[in-house]
């Protein structure tokens, strides 16, 4: 017997395999039969809201109860209140022992249990909205942790890969990001957030606001302004923080590139990051001169450079995965 069956017979779930299963098992025994009208009458209780919660105490003891004799009358209904305020009131939860070893499974009680969402982007960039208000864009591979509802003194997601945030401001109810090695907390801002496990690289760019940069090991933080970078040193384990043109941070969540004020150099570390291409600079050309507009995303780099061409003057040449732009 296992509690995957035990759980589908009460929640009415069970197949005729599982039914007969769990027949024969309570056949086996009284302690068995005693033990899944126990467990059976605790998970009835807790779905009749009328139900004095001293009769849910008591049931509760039964099953957790007897192999506890050594402790304490007073920490054991302790323990029971605990349980029960879990079980009635997070509702997610029915705790019991089955054949000496717990169980968690949930029942559905509370008219609204706290879900753990998880969404991942499959081939392509995808766009969503939290409860909160809060937008988010999961770049391609990405997978975001979240709930159902937000609940408690935080507003907290979970991210493995690359995301960028449009935070909805609440400032009694911080907007936390838990990433592989670093943690982000907003009040309300906009920010790209990359976090990928296998690389240990963490890279967050603020756009708009202001971020608190955490290390939870060694609790070292920084706070960003609008147009900073901060990357995780993987070699000293410390936040390094540069300046940026944020904007150019998440050209890959839309397919339109932005660019602002924005020199060659700049232009070409965009993209560097969404054509996955090397980017060199021959002599002559000026690196410091600014340019701002808009052009759409294209398959492959050599058709936006000569889309970048009406507008910046010079030249390139594409060779394998090497740009080179020329004077």
């Amino acid at each position: 017997m296992n509690e995957k069956t035990i759980i589908n017979y009460l929640q009415g779930h069970a197949t005729e395999e599982e039914m007969a299963l769990v027949g024969a098992w309570i056949s086996e025994s009284e302690e068995n039969a005693r033990r899944f009208f126990e467990m059976e009458e605790v998970h009835n209780m807790l779905l009749a809201d009328a139900v004095p919660a001293e009769r849910v105490d008591a049931a509760l003891g039964r099953i957790v109860g007897e192999d506890s004799e050594a402790e304490p009358a007073t920490e054991r209904i302790g323990t029971l209140r605990v349980i029960r305020s879990v079980l009635k009131y997070a509702a997610v939860l029915l705790i019991g022992v089955l054949i000496g070893g717990a169980y968690i499974y949930k029942i559905g009680v509370d008219k609204k249990p706290v879900e753990t969402i998880i969404a991942k982007a499959i081939g392509g960039t995808q766009e969503m909205m939290l409860a909160d208000g809060t937008k988010v864009w999961l770049h391609d591979g990405a997978s975001l942790r979240y709930p159902e509802a937000f609940d408690g003194d935080q507003r907290k997601v979970g991210l493995d890969g690359e995301a960028y945030f449009e935070v909805a401001k609440d400032a009694e109810h911080p907007f936390v990001v838990e990433g592989d090695d670093v943690n982000v907390k907003v009040l309300g801002t906009k920010f790209n957030f990359k976090s990928l496990k296998k690389r240990h690289n963490d890279e967050v760019a603020l756009v708009e606001g202001s971020v608190n940069v955490s290390i939870p090991e060694t609790e070292e933080s920084v706070i960003l302004s609008p147009g900073q970078k901060a990357s995780l040193d993987t070699k000293s384990g410390k936040l390094v923080v540069n300046p940026i043109n944020a904007t150019l941070a998440a050209v890959w969540r839309d397919d339109l590139i932005p660019f602002e004020n924005a020199n060659l150099r700049e232009i070409g570390d965009a993209l560097k990051q969404i054509y996955n291409v090397k980017v060199v600079y021959a002599n002559g050309v000026d690196t410091m001169k600014t340019y701002s507009g808009v052009i759409s995303r294209k398959d492959d780099v050599a058709s936006v450079m000569r889309l970048l061409q009406n507008s910046i003057p010079m030249r390139y040449t594409v060779k394998g995965n090497t740009l080179t732009i020329l004077p």
